[in-house]
């Protein structure tokens, strides 16, 4: 074995034990994820959960308050909160605020890759709306954009200096990415996710989704699971447009620069190809923006 190649299998074993110490989701978000969405007393169970944490409670209730509603009547309850946000953003947010301190930024940069993450995760939700398919559910897409790079922050740990200048642009296609990261941690951002994933319970098709989200041929996979992780790679480029961390649309963009953009890599069974689809992005990156607020980033 080369030096280089030892130098990677002792920074692999190292980033599994790392997985290992990783603090344990909350309990109020393991019992949330655990819920039914479909069942009867969804809203009530997530009312309740969530108004036995005075720190999500807080935060949720200035999220219903935000200028995202408008002049609309400020709420004070809980209940009102959710019916306001809705319950599966409600368990989104509260997910959200839980990963974020288990990686809390500790830099401007690590900041940067959050706001790309938050961006991701709302522009899913948005072409997983504007796709109209049975097999993909918004906020499932949202949570699975959301959880998507967690592998990046264990890997930035570990070898900070060189990913991140990889990560600024040495590298074509997503496949390049990963095999640098492999080069040099034995492992990819893409295999971290999805075991640190399990660690916490995440339900098994945002698992997947995590781990395969550079998998070349989604379309190949089973058809639930192959959908949404092309949307996640969709909305990762779309958000990403020059590779560096926490870049969106700029400014200045066209709704046809963006459409002349996306389109091309839109898989043939989404049908949605009009400026709908531009507007919704542009929609998704102020979304993101108000969810980063929400949780104190």
């Amino acid at each position: 074995m080369s030096v280089s190649q030892a130098s990677a299998s002792a920074t692999a074993a190292s980033l599994e034990r790392d997985i290992d110490d990783l603090p344990v989701l909350p309990t109020v978000v393991a019992k949330l994820l655990a819920l039914d969405p479909k069942d009867d007393n969804y809203f009530r169970d997530v009312v309740s959960l969530v108004e036995k944490e005075p720190n999500y409670a807080a935060l949720l209730i200035s999220a219903a308050n935000s200028a995202r509603f408008g002049m609309v009547e400020t709420v004070a309850r809980i209940s009102d909160a959710v019916i306001r946000l809705g319950t599966k953003h409600v368990r989104n947010l509260v997910v959200a605020m839980s990963v974020v301190k288990a990686f809390t930024p500790r830099d401007d940069w690590e900041r940067s890759l959050w706001v790309h993450t938050f961006q991701v995760a709302a522009a899913a939700r948005k072409l997983a709306q504007l796709a109209c398919s049975p097999d993909l559910d918004p906020e499932t897409a949202y949570l699975s954009g959301l959880l998507h790079d967690l592998g990046r922050f264990l890997l930035f740990q570990k070898a900070p200096d060189v990913l991140r200048e990889v990560d600024e642009g040495d590298w074509h296609k997503p496949e390049e990415l990963v095999e640098i990261e492999r080069s040099i941690c034995g492992l990819t951002h893409t295999e971290l996710g999805g075991l640190v994933c399990e660690k916490w319970g995440i339900p098994d098709q945002i698992t997947q989704a995590v781990r395969w989200h550079h998998e070349p041929n989604p379309e190949a996979m089973e058809a639930k699971v192959g959908r949404l992780v092309t949307l996640i790679r969709l909305a990762d480029v779309t958000v990403f447009s020059s590779g560096v961390p926490g870049d969106s649309i700029p400014a200045g963009i066209t709704d046809l620069e963006i459409l002349q953009f996306v389109v091309p890599k839109l898989p043939k069974w989404f049908s949605e190809r009009s400026h709908r689809l531009a507007t919704g992005i542009r929609t998704a990156v102020e979304d993101a923006q108000l969810a980063i607020q929400a949780v104190g980033l």
